[in-house]
C-alpha cells in the first residue's frame, strides 16, 4: 500500500476531498489543515470521496472526526464520506466514527482538484501535537475509545512535553493556518 495522495477542490460552498492510496499520518496534518480552513470558509459540506483509499490508521480517522465535530458546532459543516467500501466502513464503525458522518455515493463535479502536500514538522513538535488531537479526537468523539487510546495519549503529552520543556494545556486548540498545496492543479 502506498501513503495517500490527497487531492481537494472547493467551489459552490462544497470543500471536497479524494484520497488515493492508503491514508496514514504524512496526510493527517494538510487534511486537517484543509479542513480547519474550510470551517473558517463556512462552506456547507465537505465531500470526503474514499473510492481510491486503500485504508485509514487512527490518526487520519482522528482528523476526520476532528474535522466532523468542529465543523458541526462552528459552521454546520457536514462532513460526508463518498464511496466508502465495506472495510473503510468497518474501520470508522469499530471507532464509533460512522454516526459522525453521513455516507454516499455521489460526489458533486469538481474541475480543479488541487493536491495538497505531504507536511510533516522538521521539529516534530507539530506532528506530535497533529497525532495528540486526532486521538483526543477519537476519544471525544466516543467514550469507547479511551480504553484504545487513553496511554498513546498520554504517552504523547509526555512526549511534547519533554520535546518543548514546558507543559502542554490539552485545551488549547491548535492554531489554523492555512494549507499547503501543491503548486501542480490536477484536472
Amino acid at each position: 500500500m502506498s501513503d495517500a495522495k490527497i487531492l481537494v477542490a472547493f467551489g459552490n460552498d462544497i470543500a471536497q476531498v479524494r484520497v488515493i492510496g492508503r491514508a496514514t499520518l504524512q496526510a493527517s496534518q494538510s487534511l486537517r489543515d484543509f479542513g480547519l480552513e474550510m470551517i473558517a470558509a463556512k462552506v456547507s459540506r465537505m465531500l470526503v470521496n474514499l473510492g481510491e483509499c486503500e485504508g485509514m490508521d487512527s490518526t487520519f480517522m482522528g482528523i476526520l472526526a476532528m474535522i466532523a465535530r468542529r465543523g458541526a458546532a462552528n459552521s454546520e459543516l457536514r462532513v460526508e464520506i463518498v464511496n466508502a467500501d465495506d472495510n473503510l466502513k468497518m474501520l470508522l464503525d469499530t471507532l464509533g466514527l460512522t454516526r459522525l458522518f453521513a455516507f454516499t455515493h455521489t460526489e458533486a463535479a469538481a474541475e480543479d482538484w488541487t493536491a495538497l502536500c505531504n507536511t510533516v514538522a522538521d521539529d516534530g513538535i507539530e506532528q506530535q501535537q497533529t497525532i495528540l488531537k486526532a486521538h483526543e479526537a477519537l476519544m471525544d468523539a466516543d467514550e469507547g475509545n479511551v480504553p484504545k487510546f487513553k496511554e498513546v495519549v498520554e504517552f504523547l503529552k509526555q512526549d511534547l512535553c519533554q520535546m518543548s520543556s514546558r507543559p502542554i494545556d490539552p485545551t488549547t486548540p491548535l492554531p489554523a493556518r492555512s494549507s499547503p498545496r501543491c503548486k501542480d492543479s490536477l484536472s
